[in-house]
């Protein structure tokens, strides 16, 4: 998982590329529209980098006690609690996924 220190510097960089992106086209002389265009999809993908630590954050993993068994369940916690319970109890349960290697 990563560092609250590396999410801080992924997070500014996606700000700091957006503002320079938005920036060089406006001293391009682009249309107040496409420039308009360009900050939005620069917010946005701050936004949708905001979102993915976060989900990063909140995952959970659940590997199966069996000795030598690499079966496990990955889930956020947006995974709803009974199929949670579902995910959990076929990763620890060795005869229920069927030992899988």
């Amino acid at each position: 998982m990563a560092s609250h220190t590396s999410d801080q510097i992924t997070l500014i960089s996606a700000a700091v590329a957006g503002a320079l992106i938005t920036q060089q086209v406006w001293v391009a002389d682009a249309s107040l529209f496409t420039t308009a265009t360009v900050a939005l999809f620069a917010a946005t993908n701050v936004a949708w980098t905001i979102n993915a630590l976060r989900r990063n954050r909140t995952k959970t993993t659940v590997s199966c006690p069996q000795l030598g068994c690499r079966a496990q369940a990955v889930f956020s916690g947006e995974v709803k609690a009974d199929e949670q319970v579902r995910l959990i109890t076929a990763a620890v349960d060795h005869s229920r996924h069927g030992g899988a290697q």
